[in-house]
């Protein structure tokens, strides 16, 4: 059992490696090369665009941050079929928040009626949506924004890279300054 190497999922059985890294599905593994891009962009720039993504506002709702990462939990059941999902989201604490109560209230109405595993997985999911809801933030950006910043500005590189090398391409007029 291991993590992904993109979006940090538990990889329960099976998973897909490429260049020496693990990845939990084929979309997280065609991530791989911006992953590899990502552990070298410098350091001290990383960590500055993080902190700016950190104290600016909610995509979700236009409000003031902490904007992070913040990661809702769901179990749905029927009688011998269960799944389970994480879902990651860049927003304030309220809109986390909303998130992770819509959630809870899912896996409290339907993540019970599967047998053995909506049994067995309905509390683990309650559990990991309580916790954040009864913690409060440590006023430092967590580890999961520092990777969806890191591969966005890996991203960024690499699609200025392959614009540059493509020969015969118009290049976009420059201002003039006046």
């Amino acid at each position: 059992m291991g993590r992904c190497d993109h979006c940090r999922t538990v990889i329960l059985f099976g998973g897909v490696s490429a260049e020496g890294l693990r990845f939990c599905s084929q979309n997280c593994a065609a991530q791989a090369q911006l992953a590899i891009v990502g552990q070298t962009l410098p350091e001290r720039e990383v960590r500055k665009h993080v902190w700016d993504v950190y104290k600016g506002q909610c995509p979700k709702c236009g409000g003031a941050g902490p904007t992070d990462i913040r990661t809702s939990y769901r179990v749905i059941s029927v009688v011998v079929l269960t799944r389970w999902s994480s879902h990651p989201v860049l927003a304030c604490r309220g809109c986390g928040i909303k998130s992770q109560l819509l959630d809870l209230v899912v896996c409290l109405l339907f993540g019970w009626w599967g047998f053995p595993w909506g049994v067995l997985l309905t509390p683990v999911q309650v559990v990991r949506n309580l916790i954040p809801l009864l913690s409060s933030d440590d006023g430092t950006p967590t580890e999961a924004l520092d990777r969806v910043v890191r591969t966005h500005l890996a991203a960024e590189l690499v699609a200025a890279q392959a614009e540059q090398s493509q020969p015969g391409q118009p290049q976009p007029a420059l201002p003039r300054a006046s």
